[in-house]
């Protein structure tokens, strides 16, 4: 006697009558009224006894609407004989391999199609697998980015000033090289002798020759340095001297007034106008001198110290100095510090002379008994 073979409601492939799930697409396989509920299905497809224990029951009946296999995606319909099996491992029947794509929504085999209405849709491509983290090249490993300062080497107007390299130059000036160097070369393709420094103006115009001073320091020009602090040594002098005696003069005079006559409606006397008019044109003289010499020394001072850097760069190549050597033997220098101080000192100075012959002459007034009686009569 032949075989009764059973169609599959899906591939339409046939199976033997004992087989559960199509051996083909997996699907359940039913007999019956076309009509027939999932669940009536499901009962009018007997498992062996063997395998039944271990098949969870169905899920409730949600009319007819069951989820497909596939994440994201369903299979809507009053009658759904798909097969689909809830989540769990549902084992197959005795004797019967597993269907191609599984019991409980695993993915199908390679090169195989699944079911109509189910999967994912056409042209979808899986996911690739993800790499552990140790795959990954570390960060550490990985190299900084092109825009950082060792990328970006400095781009000078000259290769070369005077003969000598500018990167030559540039180690040998230190801080801020490249204003420096580019100003040199300008210079130097021009031919001009002058330009413009705004800070040896701007410290000569409110430091006068000491403010010059601070910048030849700082630059490790020790002689023309030393020079505009003895300048400025000699000019504090003698506005030191015109001051005491201006001074002096005034407390003469409030003096003269306060004892002058006992009558204090009386005329009172002028005070000796000679020092204060030499004093106003010696200060006067002095700022004029501070002005014309800040204006002198903004004009040449790059000129100076473009001098100066190529008379040091050749004598120290010349006795095999390197790169570092002219870095060592270049830059700044702190010693600039001193003639600040020496300006501050000659402030503190120029306020004494000036103020203690006031001081005095008030306390000569107040020995006296007549005070008290002079200002509050």
């Amino acid at each position: 006697m032949e075989d009764q073979k059973i169609t599959c409601p899906v591939c339409h492939e046939e199976n033997q009558s004992e087989f559960r799930y199509c051996k083909h697409c997996g699907s359940l396989l039913h007999t019956g009224s076309e009509s027939a509920s999932p669940r009536e299905l499901e009962s009018a497809s007997p498992m062996p006894e063997d395998t039944a224990a271990a098949v969870p029951p169905p899920p409730p009946n949600d009319g007819g609407r069951q989820e497909s296999s596939y994440p994201g995606y369903t299979a809507t319909g009053p009658q759904n004989y798909s097969g689909y099996a809830p989540p769990g491992n549902y084992p197959p029947p005795a004797g019967q391999a597993p269907p191609p794509y599984g019991y409980s929504g695993s993915q199908p085999q390679q090169n195989q199609t699944p079911p109509p209405g189910y999967g994912p849709p056409q042209g979808h491509q899986p996911y690739a697998p993800q790499q552990p983290y140790a795959a990954y090249p570390p960060y550490a490993a990985q190299p900084h980015p092109p825009y950082a300062a060792p990328y970006a080497p400095p781009v000078y107007a000259a290769p070369a000033i005077s003969g000598i390299p500018s990167a030559e130059v540039a180690a040998f000036v230190g801080d801020n090289a490249g204003h420096f160097v580019n100003k040199f070369a300008a210079m130097e393709q021009s031919g001009s002798k002058g330009g413009w420094n705004w800070p040896v103006f701007l410290l000569s115009f409110f430091l006068g020759p000491v403010g010059t001073a601070i910048w030849f320091l700082r630059r490790k020009m020790y002689a023309i340095g030393s020079i505009f602090m003895l300048v400025f040594v000699v000019v504090t002098g003698i506005q030191l001297y015109f001051s005491a005696e201006y001074v002096k003069a005034l407390t003469d005079w409030m003096l003269e007034i306060f004892y002058s006559s006992a009558e204090y409606g009386s005329a009172m006397p002028f005070p000796d106008m000679a020092f204060s008019s030499t004093y106003i044109f010696v200060s006067l003289g002095v700022w004029l001198v501070d002005t014309a010499l800040a204006v002198i020394m903004a004009i040449f001072a790059n000129s100076i110290y473009k001098n100066h850097c190529m008379k040091k760069i050749v004598e120290l190549k010349e006795q095999g100095a390197n790169a570092d050597t002219l870095r060592a033997k270049g830059g700044t220098s702190p010693i600039w510090v001193l003639a600040l101080i020496l300006f501050i000192a000659s402030i503190i100075v120029n306020m004494v002379v000036m103020v203690e012959p006031i001081f005095d002459a008030y306390g000569q007034m107040l020995n006296d008994g007549r005070f008290n009686e002079y200002f509050y009569y």
